[in-house]
């Protein structure tokens, strides 16, 4: 809120699209609220995570209504199509799939966290839908541990500034 604060004609956008995955903690807290006090602020959130709806592309971005208008006259007049909103309203009637996918990723951070202990990787503790994790030259171990188990690609999307350092989405544990 400070850089909000001191800096009004400046946008601020809060981007909350790990927010179903950051649990009951007292520092998990949407700012949603906050827009009301503050007109240069906005909150984004997709519906590729914890919605399971990647490969739709939606989001929503919310804001005072004057900014809103702003960047609606600024975006393109059909942004979403029509398959995208049907398949968003019956995600947003079905809490119970939700709750219960963003269950299944905290449990595969869990175990994640419990191999990596076993292994002596060093990982940082994750409050989204992937974990990163220091691999180097323990990749191909950790590969024959994980192959089938609690994600579907240990080794998925190397981060290109450190070859050793990887980033895998949860959530199928059948594969």
């Amino acid at each position: 809120m400070k850089i909000a604060e001191s800096a009004p004609d400046a946008a601020v956008v809060i981007d909350e699209a790990y927010f179903e995955f950051c649990g009951a903690s007292l520092t998990c807290r949407t700012m949603i609220p906050d827009l009301a006090r503050h007109p240069n602020l906005f909150v984004a959130r997709t519906f590729s995570k914890a919605y399971g709806l990647a490969g739709l592309r939606l989001g929503v971005l919310t804001g005072a209504v004057e900014q809103i208008d702003c960047v609606r006259r600024l975006s393109l007049p059909f942004n979403v199509n029509a398959v995208a909103l049907s398949c968003l309203e019956e995600a947003l009637a079905d809490r119970a799939f939700v709750s219960e996918h963003v269950a299944q990723i905290k449990r595969g951070r869990e175990r994640l966290a419990q191999l990596f202990d076993e292994l002596g990787l060093r990982f940082w503790p994750s409050q989204t839908n992937f974990v990163l994790v220091r691999v180097g030259e323990t990749a191909r171990k950790l590969w024959s541990r994980c192959s089938g188990a609690v994600f579907w690609s240990a080794i998925h999307r190397p981060i290109q500034a450190a070859t050793d350092v990887s980033g895998s989405p949860l959530g199928r544990p059948n594969r």
